[in-house]
């Protein structure tokens, strides 16, 4: 991916709709860790057949509650093409990883909408 796309990113991810908190996560990164940023933002975090994996952290190739909330908004987007009129359900489970419950609820609130 080309610098200048890595770049863009960057700066999205420090404006609206990204909270203050991730936008000055960002912003430290920046200085404390130039090539770390540079592998959270360089490609979108795969999803693969056991989930979402990887490290967290702010950036797309990381696992955060917008990286989990895209995906969870795709997953519910295809669930209402696939059964239109028909009420929809779903289980959403956390265990003890890092802010696994977090997470959760931000499904959660997805999956609501």
């Amino acid at each position: 991916m080309s610098t200048s796309n890595i770049d863009n990113k960057i700066a999205a991810w420090q404006k609206a709709p990204f909270n203050a908190q991730t936008q000055r996560e960002v912003a430290q990164l920046a200085i404390e860790n130039p090539l770390e940023l540079e592998d959270a933002f360089y490609k979108n975090l795969a999803f693969g057949t056991g989930g979402m994996r990887g490290l967290m952290g702010v950036g797309p190739n990381r696992i955060n509650a917008y990286t989990l909330g895209r995906n969870t908004q795709g997953i519910s987007n295809y669930l209402k093409k696939q059964y239109p009129n028909e009420p929809i359900s779903v289980a959403i489970a956390y265990d003890c990883r890092h802010q696994s419950d977090r997470l959760a609820h931000c499904s959660e609130r997805i999956f609501c909408q």
